[in-house]
């Protein structure tokens, strides 16, 4: 899913709080994450946040791994 279709705004420029508002916003993150999106406001999500949530997650799997 892509934000600029529902916003008419390129990805880089829409903002999380609109984004926050969308009805698909899990779906446009699980989308981001899956296709891997460098760039824009995904799901809610800034860039930053996005490889946050990934290095947790990759932290996340490391620590199962080993238990």
């Amino acid at each position: 899913m892509n934000i600029a279709l529902l916003y008419n705004v390129p990805p880089h420029r829409a903002s999380p709080q609109r984004s926050r508002r969308c009805p698909v916003m899990e779906q446009c993150l699980q989308w981001a994450l899956e296709s891997r999106q460098d760039s824009g406001v995904w799901g809610g999500l800034s860039e930053d946040e996005r490889r946050a949530m990934k290095r947790r997650a990759a932290r996340n799997r490391a620590r199962n791994a080993t238990a």
